[in-house]
């Protein structure tokens, strides 16, 4: 069975980051570097690189989802408490922050977009957070603008799913939604 269809030009990019997502498996590296402190250096270089796209992702989703009412913030890199790094760009909205989690009653967290670096990886993925753990992981191989490109498509499907979780847990259900939500769709 042959590949056909207009996203086989997607499909090829991705696969580009698995191909080297795999030889970083097979050879305990990450992007060439082999040592922790190596690695870690490549992460927050991928991570700065990464920075302005996922940024421009969150800034699309307050604009389509949240009728502009969105506020973004980058958190670098830092400890995540077991020895590993955790990263990530978030967004809130006035609505979201005045809600509650209809299950547990606290705060709903922003939505976010992480890259976890846990200290007995090989190497950091970008991440679907759940109880303070990666749920759902992807590969985060960042060493150029080019690579940067290729986790756009990533980026908004976690951006989005992300959304739609705060959407179920919120007391309010949808309504953390802006009023307005949708009417620049023409």
């Amino acid at each position: 069975m042959g590949v056909a269809g207009d996203d086989s030009e997607l499909w090829q990019r991705r696969v580009k980051d698995y191909s080297r997502h795999v030889a970083d498996l097979r050879h305990r590296t990450y992007e060439g570097a082999s040592d922790r402190k190596a690695k870690e250096e490549t992460f927050l270089r991928a991570f700065e690189l990464t920075t302005p796209l996922a940024l421009r992702v969150l800034e699309d989703l307050s604009n389509w989802y949240l009728a502009g009412t969105g506020s973004t913030q980058t958190n670098l890199p830092s400890p995540d408490g077991r020895d590993g790094l955790v990263g990530s760009w978030a967004a809130s909205w006035p609505l979201l922050e005045q809600d509650r989690d209809r299950t547990t009653g606290r705060e709903l967290p922003p939505v976010a977009i992480c890259v976890v670096f846990p200290i007995d990886w090989t190497h950091p993925h970008l991440a679907l957070m759940g109880g303070g753990v990666p749920a759902f992981a992807w590969p985060f191989q960042v060493a150029s603008p080019e690579d940067v490109a290729r986790q756009e498509p990533v980026l908004r499907v976690m951006a989005e799913a992300e959304l739609h979780d705060r959407i179920y847990c919120a007391r309010s259900n949808w309504a953390v939604l802006p009023e307005g939500f949708g009417a620049n769709l023409g």
